[in-house]
């Protein structure tokens, strides 16, 4: 299982924060701010927690689970590398 995490935030400080802490959780940038991690529900509420606190009105975030064979039937333009490095740890 995957977790696939994305934000629109405003603030520059927030957006960078964002990146960091989902980073910090085991997530690979596959777009600007698009994330994925092996994981499954534990992991979406970790991510959830860590960003839902840098948001300001008006920001948006999205955190879903989604089946493996989602990403094995993913269609992908531009060398994205979309696989993460490792799966992540939650302690």
């Amino acid at each position: 299982m995957y977790v696939l995490a994305a934000y629109d935030i405003s603030d520059d400080r927030a957006r960078e924060a964002a990146a960091r802490r989902l980073l910090m959780l085991g997530f690979t940038r596959v777009q600007k701010s698009v994330y994925l991690a092996r994981g499954g529900y534990t992991l979406a509420k970790e991510a959830y927690r860590a960003v839902r606190p840098l948001l300001a009105p008006g920001d948006r975030l999205l955190v879903v689970t989604l089946p493996d064979q989602s990403l094995d039937r993913a269609l992908v333009w531009g060398g994205v590398e979309w696989r993460p490095r490792r799966q992540a740890i939650i302690a």
